[in-house]
């Protein structure tokens, strides 16, 4: 086994001791496709190549590491040489600012760049590749990968603030597979770090720990989407839980953006079909008009009705705030906003920060009776299992 210098020690004991207070999250990347062969190669710093425990090699840019999926194990091959077949594989990073990049190559992907470290094993269906990244780090990437590189510094302030929240609150969702969250929309979009626009990075790091609770200080569900049409949903309309924070509100702020509408035209037999598929029981000559003034619930006729997100998802529709107008044998559909409406409108707060509102009224207009504060200032018993002090 390769001696292990001071230096490495004390950068490992460090790591380890970040781990303890919750500063590290590990995230799946590539989550979406079954990966079983890999390259990584460092970009920036030098990484500890340790497999199943033992410190094999101290890996520069001058160096790549092949990861090959065989079974249970892994096969991992250098430029001159094969290193072996291991259970699992950590790149850990020994620098003050290291960064790598991963490219599957089975299937073909392009590569990504990645801050911090980089743990590998296998679920004997492909490489599981989880970037174990500071929790900042991890923050500006997933605002760069949700919210694109063209809005304002306090825009970024607020999405970083709502996506450390939201990852803090689902924090172990996938604990019991070995890493916190994935890269994809069952959690939140993360491409890696952040590369294309510093102010994301400055905006990450200026609210660093600053998250939002309710009124009893436990976190809050952060959500949110593309644009709310002018009018956001109560929470019990969409997912059917009354939430304190999650209130339905009027918002001028999006109804000018990209997102504020769309249209989309339905065969009347095919839209006819649909509701005696779900139980209408329609007249000879039945109305199918519908106007949602403000967001309603239910799309109804008669006696009968069904949940207007059941019809959005149903119909892959941009939103469920939409009216219909009957045209000939077709129904056009008039829709508002992008997305499940719940929580704060990205594209109406991107407007607010322009008008000069911080992050701080911004998330006040879209969350109803919250406190933004120090993660550290919360009670032990409202954070996360894996970050309390131990």
């Amino acid at each position: 086994m390769v001696v292990v210098s001071k230096k490495i020690i004390i950068i490992l004991i460090l790591l380890s001791t970040e781990f303890i207070f919750g500063q590290n999250i590990k995230v799946n990347i590539f989550s979406t496709i079954k990966t079983t062969s890999a390259i990584f190669s460092p970009q920036k710093g030098s990484y500890l190549f340790i497999a199943d425990g033992d410190t094999l090699k101290t890996i520069t840019n001058q160096n790549i590491l092949n990861f090959i999926e065989q079974g249970d194990s892994i096969l991992v091959k250098g430029i001159l040489k094969t290193y072996g077949t291991f259970k699992q594989i950590k790149l850990i990073a020994t620098d003050e600012y290291n960064y790598f990049r991963i490219k599957p190559i089975s299937p073909a992907k392009e590569a990504r760049a990645y801050d911090d470290n980089l743990l590998v094993w296998t679920n004997n269906e492909g490489l599981i590749l989880v970037n174990d990244v500071y929790l900042e780090n991890y923050v500006a990437g997933v605002v760069q990968s949700e919210s694109g590189i063209k809005s304002t510094l306090e825009y970024y302030k607020t999405q970083a603030i709502l996506c450390r929240t939201f990852a803090l609150k689902t924090w172990n969702k996938f604990s019991d597979q070995g890493y916190n969250l994935c890269d994809n929309v069952n959690c939140q979009v993360y491409f890696g770090k952040a590369t294309k626009n510093y102010e994301i990075v400055e905006a990450a790091y200026a609210t660093k720990d600053l998250v939002i609770v309710d009124t009893t200080n436990n976190l809050i569900f952060a959500t949110f989407y593309s644009n709310c049409g002018g009018e956001t949903s109560n929470s019990e309309d969409v997912w059917q839980k009354k939430i304190s924070y999650l209130r339905s509100i009027p918002d001028s702020f999006c109804l000018h953006s990209h997102n504020a509408v769309w249209q989309k035209t339905i065969l009347k037999s095919k839209w006819q079909k649909y509701l005696i598929r779900h139980g209408f029981h329609l007249p000879a000559k039945p109305d199918f008009s519908f106007t949602q003034q403000h967001r309603k619930k239910y799309y109804k006729i008669g006696n009968d009705s069904i949940l207007t997100t059941d019809i959005r998802y149903d119909w892959h529709l941009k939103s469920a705030f939409f009216d219909i107008v009957p045209i000939d044998g077709k129904l056009l559909f008039n829709g508002r906003g992008y997305g499940h409406g719940v929580g704060l409108c990205q594209e109406g707060a991107m407007e607010m920060s322009k008008k000069k509102f911080n992050y701080e009224e911004i998330l006040h207009f879209y969350y109803t009776g919250i406190k933004i504060v120090n993660l550290f200032t919360l009670p032990q018993a409202n954070l996360p299992i894996s970050m309390k002090k131990k």
